[in-house]
């Protein structure tokens, strides 16, 4: 039997927390989703429906041949997942603050802020935070790419071009003050 205490640990060595950015025809260019996933080997499918059926039916199970995973990404559903993990008591540092990320990243889109050009950015650079460069894989851009093509930031407007990896406006451990959103306000 399944214990909160277990799913915890559980989630924190085998869950993924994401935020899918995607080229969309609304008013900002891009869709925005929170995304959960636990993968596991093919042989593991009545483990992971287990895990689903604890989290509360949450997702969709996909299979391959040679992995099962349990993806969510209908806002009621990683809201439950949020719901569930907030008050836990995580063990990786790590992880926490990955989680605190994506369940901030949640609010956002929940609000509708995802939809308004400063939330989608504040959206773009949690998710670089969240997905940090042993992670990030190879066809993502990266939040410097995705503001290039809504609102060029005040390095490329200095320099006539973005830098390689550009990481001007944030850093390891989180958004910076001085995110220069207003900056381009003022040029």
């Amino acid at each position: 039997m399944l214990s909160a205490d277990w799913m915890l640990g559980f989630i924190e060595s085998n869950g993924c927390f994401s935020i899918i950015i995607k080229k969309n025809k609304n008013s900002i260019g891009y869709q925005t989703q929170a995304d959960f996933s636990i993968k596991l080997p093919y042989y593991e499918e009545s483990m992971l429906r287990q895990i689903q059926a604890f989290l509360g039916g949450i997702g969709h199970i996909y299979r391959t041949k040679n992995e099962v995973m349990l993806k969510a990404t209908k806002l009621e559903d990683v809201k439950k997942i949020a719901d569930f993990l907030g008050p836990m008591n995580f063990i990786s540092a790590k992880k926490r603050q990955e989680f605190e990320n994506w369940e901030r990243c949640i609010k956002m889109i929940e609000a509708g802020r995802h939809l308004q050009k400063e939330g989608f950015l504040e959206i773009a650079l949690l998710r670089d935070i969240i997905h940090t460069k042993s992670k990030r894989q190879w066809n993502k851009k990266n939040f410097c790419s995705v503001r290039f093509e809504i609102d060029p930031c005040h390095v490329y407007h200095r320099e006539g071009h973005l830098p390689s990896g550009c990481t001007v406006c944030w850093d390891e451990k989180g958004l910076k003050i001085d995110v220069p959103v207003k900056v381009l306000e003022r040029n």
